[in-house]
C-alpha cells in the first residue's frame, strides 16, 4: 500500500499515508494508532482524523475477545451491530448490585454489511490468509464473520461477564473496548459523514485463559481480512461512502 514515513498532525497524534491501487483507481490512505485503549480515546482520535482529513471512509482493525460458541481463534468479525454493554442503571438487589442494560446500538451502513455477507461466502479465504502468516497458527483457517460486538471501557477476563453481555444480544460475537466510539464519532460528525466500519480478530474468550500469545496472530487476520475486503470493493462503494 505504499506506505510513507509518519509525520505529525498536531502535537501528539501521528499518522502514515497510504495508498491502494485497485485497477485503475487510486485511493488515498490514513492510518493512525489510538494511544490509548477504550472508545473514548478511539472517539477522540476518530473525530480528529475527520476534522483534519474529511475522509468519506473509516475503517478500524484490531483485536477483540470472541465469544466461543460463535467464533475460533484468528477468526475476523464485521461488527454488526455495536453497542456500549455497560450501559444502563446500576441497581441495588437482594444479593449486591445489577445492572439494568439500556445500550444503544449503532448498525453498520447497510451497503458495507451487504458486502461483508458475500465475503463470508467466499470459502477460499481462510486458507489465502493462513498461507501468508509465517508464525504459529490457530487451530482453524481464519473465517470471515459478521455478527454483534459490544464495547465496553474494561479489560475482560471472566466467563460471568459475558454471559451477561450475552442477554443483551443473543448473538454476541466479539468483546472489546472501541468500536462504539469509533461508529459513534463517525455518526455523530458534521456532514458529510463518513461511511464506517469495525473489522477486530479474536485473540482470546475473555475467559481466565486470556492472555497476549494470539494477538500478533490476530492484528495479521484483522489485517488481511480488512485489505481483502478494501481491494475488493472499493470502486463499487466510492459512490456510496460519506452519502
Amino acid at each position: 500500500w505504499n506506505w510513507e514515513e509518519p509525520v505529525p498532525i498536531d502535537d501528539q497524534t501521528f499518522i502514515r499515508r497510504g495508498e491502494i491501487v485497485v485497477g485503475k483507481e487510486s485511493f488515498s490512505i490514513i492510518a493512525a494508532t489510538s494511544a490509548r485503549m477504550g472508545s473514548v480515546a478511539s472517539a477522540l482520535l476518530v473525530s480528529k482524523l475527520i476534522s483534519h482529513f474529511r475522509p468519506r471512509f473509516v475503517v478500524m482493525g484490531g483485536i477483540c475477545a470472541g465469544v466461543k460458541s460463535k467464533a475460533k481463534i484468528g477468526d475476523a468479525i464485521f461488527f454488526d451491530p455495536v453497542w456500549e454493554w455497560p450501559c444502563g442503571k446500576l441497581t441495588a438487589v437482594a444479593c449486591g448490585t445489577y445492572l439494568e442494560p439500556a445500550p444503544h446500538q449503532i448498525n453498520a451502513t447497510e451497503f458495507l454489511a451487504a458486502r461483508a455477507a458475500e465475503l463470508v461466502k467466499d470459502e477460499s479465504l481462510p486458507s489465502l490468509v493462513t498461507q501468508r502468516w509465517k508464525g504459529k497458527a490457530g487451530q482453524n483457517s481464519p473465517k470471515f464473520i459478521v455478527g454483534p460486538g459490544a464495547s465496553g471501557s474494561a479489560v475482560v477476563a471472566d466467563n460471568k461477564t459475558v454471559d451477561a453481555i450475552k442477554l443483551q444480544h443473543r448473538k454476541l460475537t466479539a468483546v472489546e473496548m472501541e468500536a462504539y466510539g469509533v461508529f459513534a464519532a463517525a455518526r455523530d460528525c458534521s456532514s458529510p459523514k463518513p461511511s464506517v466500519m469495525v473489522v477486530k480478530a479474536v485473540c482470546d474468550f475473555a475467559d481466565e485463559r486470556k492472555n497476549d500469545g494470539w494477538q500478533a496472530y490476530a492484528s495479521f487476520t484483522s489485517a488481511n481480512y480488512l485489505a481483502i475486503f478494501l481491494e475488493k470493493y472499493l470502486p463499487t462503494i466510492k459512490p456510496l461512502c460519506g452519502t
